[in-house]
């Protein structure tokens, strides 16, 4: 099954949800926290399959909901099929197309015009940005160094508008992106990056890490807020605005 929903997405609401890797999970990174394997297999989905589902869910849930969540086990960036998908998706159906991503694929491939045209937005996933926290969290692929990262990433933000989802956790020892030092190069990147939208969560997950209290986030994204407003800024399990306006 590659559609699935309508679920409530703690940022954007209400969305039908689309998983274009399918049952393999295909990801530039290998997040301690994550609790898929990585796979090296080829992203091919069938076409005819994802199409037939999707038309399903529009049928019945169009007058729900207007947004799709393509995300799914993996980076669908690397599926390569994606255009062909974003094309037939935006011809057929009246839907906000928001596409999740790595700060990898950003940064290492050549995302063609017509899958930016494609989107409304895209979230990318940015946990850490020194080379060794990004590898204690997110083992990564490729290694990239601070500065690239960056320039992309405000490249990409002048071309569309970016949402960055951040999970911020902790050692027994407080280490992780959680240390000062690491939180506070994090943050001057994000708010020199400015992008739509912050998206903090704090998720262990299948790791050994720790949970940051509801309330270590909340300060966390004041801090975001004296820059780019609270209009731009979530955070899970906290909801004092509305879901961000697509």
């Amino acid at each position: 099954m590659f559609v699935y929903g309508p679920f409530q997405h703690w940022a954007f609401g209400l969305c039908i949800g689309l998983n274009v890797i399918g049952d393999k999970r295909i990801c530039p990174l290998d997040c301690i926290y994550c609790p898929y394997p990585v796979t090296r297999a080829d992203c091919s989905p069938n076409l005819n399959e994802i199409i037939k589902e999707l038309e399903n869910a529009y049928d019945k849930f169009s007058t729900l909901t207007k947004s799709l969540l393509i995300s799914g086990h993996g980076d669908p960036l690397l599926c390569d099929r994606l255009s062909f998908m974003l094309n037939y998706i935006r011809d057929i159906f009246s839907l906000k197309v928001i596409l999740r991503t790595t700060y990898i694929s950003i940064c290492t491939l050549h995302i063609p015009k017509d899958i930016l045209s494609s989107v409304d937005r895209i979230v990318v996933k940015l946990d850490a940005i020194t080379p060794e926290t990004i590898t204690s969290i997110n083992k990564p692929s490729v290694k990239l160094p601070p500065d690239v990262i960056k320039s992309r990433m405000i490249t990409l933000s002048q071309e569309i508008p970016i949402f960055i989802e951040v999970n911020i956790i902790r050692t027994s020892s407080n280490k992780l992106n959680s240390d000062s030092t690491e939180l506070r190069k994090l943050i001057e990147t994000i708010i020199d990056i400015a992008p739509d939208g912050v998206l903090l969560q704090s998720f262990p997950g299948f790791s050994n890490a720790q949970k940051l209290a509801i309330g270590e986030l909340i300060e966390i994204g004041r801090i975001f807020a004296d820059y780019l407003g609270w209009h731009r800024v979530k955070i899970r399990g906290f909801s004092p605005l509305s879901t961000i306006n697509l």
